[in-house]
């Protein structure tokens, strides 16, 4: 009887052992999750470095907004197979540049907002810690012509009153490059634009307060239409600047019915000349 026991242990024992030796692998690990579906292909957490000093320079060609981002590669950890440029507005990603360098340039977004902008490290599958930054992007079309007096040598589109013609440039006082306009005292400079019906516009003109005559500067206007002597005055603005110096004046408008107006840029109360440059319509 003893020797029967025996054997029925014996026999027991067997059992256990083939059922954990034919018991399918998936099951006996079963208590293994999260594992990776490609268990070779690890990176140590950490090991991939952020990206450093994101530098965001916004650009504009022909009006068509961009924006240039350059960074320093992280130190330490694993070498990244490249970088992700992500453009993001409120909070959602809008675009993605992905390169091996560590400078890139986003298009596509729209002008007259502010972008935030993230850069990562990637490795396989993986990604780093991001470098983030903002960007305003305005690229607004200057529809003036010869907005810096520098072509051709004369004010051209713009005219004096006093003569209906271009007058010449001069090369001094100049608030950039290499011409400005000399307004002579109680004279405007005008020109007429085509503008789009109620459209708001901004108008603005860089101008010279000569020494000696106080803090009274240029006096710009908008009038409605294509005549100097329009009676409709969509807006104007006397400038206050200090004496000798440049100072840049605005006027915001609203077109309304219009879909031309005339620019002005005069001396208004000023007692003696002033000196106009780099005029936008935008």
């Amino acid at each position: 009887m003893v020797a029967a026991r025996h054997l029925r242990t014996v026999a027991g024992v067997v059992a256990v052992l083939l059922v954990a030796l034919l018991r399918p692998w998936g099951t006996a690990n079963a208590a293994f999750t999260g594992g990776s579906a490609n268990p070779g292909n690890r990176l140590a957490a950490g090991s991939l470095a952020a990206p450093t000093g994101l530098t965001l320079t916004p650009a504009c060609a022909s009006g068509v907004p961009s924006v240039g981002a350059s960074w320093t590669a992280g130190t330490g950890g694993s070498a990244p197979t490249g970088y992700k440029l992500q453009r993001q507005l409120s909070g959602t990603t809008q675009n993605t540049v992905q390169t091996a360098a560590t400078s890139g340039t986003d298009t596509g977004m729209a002008n007259g907002q502010t972008y935030t902008y993230k850069v990562f490290s990637y490795l396989s599958g993986w990604t780093s810690a991001a470098a983030s930054d903002t960007v305003a992007v305005n690229c607004a079309t200057n529809l003036l012509a010869n907005p810096g007096f520098e072509s051709g040598g004369t004010s051209a589109p713009w005219l004096i009153d006093t003569t209906g013609s271009a007058v010449a440039t001069v090369s001094a006082p100049v608030h950039a490059g290499g011409g400005a306009v000399r307004v002579p005292i109680s004279s405007q400079l005008y020109t007429t634009v085509s503008v789009a019906a109620g459209t708001s516009y901004t108008f603005s003109a860089w101008a010279y307060t000569a020494p000696g005559t106080g803090s009274v500067s240029a006096l710009l206007r908008v009038i409605s239409g294509s005549s100097l002597y329009g009676s409709t005055v969509l807006g104007s603005v006397q400038g206050s600047g200090t004496a000798g110096s440049w100072s840049q004046y605005t006027v915001t408008f609203n077109s309304g019915a219009a879909t031309s107006v005339t620019l002005s840029i005069g001396t208004g109360t000023a007692t003696y000349d002033v000196y106009t440059d780099d005029v936008s319509l935008a």
